[in-house]
């Protein structure tokens, strides 16, 4: 007869409880990112997101230049004083990341990417809702796992778990964030 000890591997256990744990922590994390966005596009545009266009049109010449161009200051402030290095913080610093085998992205510059992304969208400038929430549960998952002491191939599996919840949230579409993750991480 086979035991529950010889099915599931202690360490199997422990990692399919860190990646629930991460997949709901970082789907929290996009709501969070999402919800942020309306906020400040609320108070930016007095519109919400799938209505800026529309609300864009009846705004004066002048107040989308003073609501973009402030929007501009904070995000060059934020860059200034948070990043420590001029580089893409999005889908591309987690794949590098992926990539270079350590699977660490530092706390300061997701909290920087985070709020640098998201005044961004939300005062109207160009960029997209997927790389900085992808960003940002990656960043605090890699938190997570330093403090858990996570390390190779299973620090990975649950980049990835936080990747994929990410886009699963920001999107609505749960299948797309597991490709997501599979095909990038």
């Amino acid at each position: 007869m086979f035991g529950y000890n010889k099915i599931i591997d202690n360490n199997d256990v422990n990692i399919i409880i860190t990646s629930v744990i991460t997949g709901i922590l970082c789907g929290g994390l996009a709501i969070l990112f999402r919800e942020t966005l309306e906020l400040i596009i609320n108070f930016s545009f007095n519109s919400d997101y799938y209505n800026l266009s529309n609300s864009a049109k009846k705004l004066s010449f002048m107040q989308i230049i003073i609501v973009t161009s402030t929007g501009g200051l904070l995000v060059g402030l934020i860059g200034y004083f948070f990043m420590p290095v001029n580089r893409s913080q999005g889908m591309t610093e987690v794949i590098e990341t992926a990539l270079k085998k350590d699977y660490k992205i530092s706390l300061r510059t997701t909290i920087g990417s985070f709020f640098i992304n998201v005044i961004t969208l939300g005062t109207g400038g160009a960029t997209g809702r997927a790389g900085p929430i992808v960003h940002l549960a990656s960043g605090v998952s890699s938190l997570i796992f330093d403090k858990l002491k996570i390390q190779g191939r299973d620090r990975k599996i649950l980049l990835g778990c936080a990747a994929a919840s990410a886009v699963s949230s920001t999107f609505s579409a749960p299948i797309a964030g597991v490709f997501f993750a599979s095909e990038l991480i």
